[in-house]
């Protein structure tokens, strides 16, 4: 009786992870990920880039802007945005600092300021 049990609640299990794929799956293949060439500071220490997230839903689609030091693999969130953000030009600056020019409608979240990276200055157009 215990192995049936057993047997019975692994197929249940079973069913509804299948489930659950069937449902997230199509919406995961339906987004493409990419991420821009990085652009470093004047120094050569730190760098910066976008990673994009284009979904067919286009309300599902996104941007982050993320910022690392040069020669590690650990990268920073520093700015969510949202699917309408358009072409994101930002620069860096002596100090170093990175300078953004976005629309406040454009930002969906600000991360840090983090501890041992470069100051981010956001300016809106």
């Amino acid at each position: 009786m215990a192995r049936s049990s057993k047997w019975m609640a692994f197929s249940i299990c079973v069913v509804a992870a299948s489930s659950i794929a069937v449902w997230v799956v199509p919406d995961l293949l339906q987004c493409q990920y990419s991420e821009s060439a990085p652009s470093y500071s004047g120094n050569h220490k730190f760098y910066t880039q976008l990673q994009f997230t284009e979904c067919k839903d286009h309300s599902k689609s996104h941007v982050q802007l993320i910022m690392g030091t040069a020669g590690t693999t650990e990268k920073s969130v520093l700015l969510d945005l949202g699917p309408h953000v358009g072409e994101v030009q930002y620069q860096w600056a002596d100090g170093p600092e990175l300078h953004i020019p976005a629309p406040e409608s454009a930002i969906k979240k600000r991360y840090g300021p983090y501890e041992n990276l470069p100051r981010v200055v956001l300016t809106h157009p």
